[in-house]
């Protein structure tokens, strides 16, 4: 061999060789991660649906339409928000959407449930009362999702100054049962319900199931009856849901004093307490 072949031959397999491999490796390595990475999560994937409402109105387009993917397995416990998606209200409805989650995040034994809801700036003025449940992974077909008008704003219990808020179209966070107060986490599903003024419906989540019924008022009495719940079985909390049940069908009368909404018995007892949310 040559002189000038055995110093090219060094340099092949010296440090130079080395510092060569090991660059198209970590090359290779990235391009191999990127392919399994989409929107941001690795091994994503996704649930696709709509988001329609019923009503002959119009959102204004700068109004936000959001979504969100949450386990509620545990009727007692915060709910854990696995994804959750928000757009823009333009060339609607229906809102088509594309929600990415982490299949790391699911397991066989849980139960999942999407929810929608469409706000502009602190109003909140469509929600979904229904449940959608989804098994992720399965969710071959897209999900529709039919959100409900409501009328409320995002606002605190102790909040003073604040423009009235009307008893029908508005969420009402359920915050008193019975006198004692309700205790959730920032993420658990709140316990709320809301009176449709069309047909005279109500509906709402009670803890465990979803429940719906009709309604009647006449001035600031107000009586709601036949009430259908959904047959789902939790660990924990059906006394409480029965309890809020119950107290929804004692209810005789109401008071609306700003966003805290008061539901009297026919002894003149408070037996449920709500503060208008989202």
């Amino acid at each position: 061999m040559k002189p000038t072949e055995k110093r090219l031959s060094k340099l092949r397999s010296g440090p130079t060789a080395w510092v060569s491999a090991l660059l198209a490796a970590l090359l290779l390595s990235g391009c191999a991660s990127d392919a399994h990475i989409w929107g941001g999560v690795p091994n994503a994937q996704q649930i696709e649906g709509t988001v329609s409402y019923r009503e002959r109105m119009a959102v204004p387009p700068e109004a936000m339409v959001t979504v969100i993917l949450e386990d509620v397995s545990l009727a007692d416990a915060p709910s854990d928000v696995i994804a959750r998606t928000s757009f823009r209200a333009e060339n609607g409805p229906p809102w088509s959407f594309e929600l990415d989650y982490d299949p790391r995040e699911i397991m066989d034994s849980r139960r999942y449930n999407l929810r929608a809801k469409i706000t502009n700036d602190d109003r909140l003025m469509f929600i979904s009362t229904e449940a959608n449940p989804v098994t992720p992974g399965e969710a071959d077909t897209p999900v529709a999702i039919v959100v409900n008008r409501a009328g409320g704003r995002i606002a605190p219990v102790d909040q003073t100054g604040a423009a009235p808020v009307e008893l029908v179209n508005t969420f009402w966070e359920l915050k008193g049962l019975y006198g004692d107060p309700i205790r959730d986490g920032a993420d658990q599903r709140k316990l709320n319900i809301v009176l449709m003024e069309e047909n005279d419906r109500v509906a709402g989540f009670s803890g465990c199931n979803q429940f719906s019924g009709g309604y009647e008022r006449e001035g600031n009495q107000l009586a709601i009856s036949q009430l259908t719940v959904t047959q789902m079985a939790c660990f924990q909390g059906m006394e409480r849901e029965e309890n809020f049940h119950q107290a929804l069908q004692d209810t005789v009368r109401y008071t609306l004093k700003g966003p805290v909404l008061q539901l009297y018995d026919a002894d003149e007892e408070v037996v449920l307490e709500f503060v208008a949310g989202q």
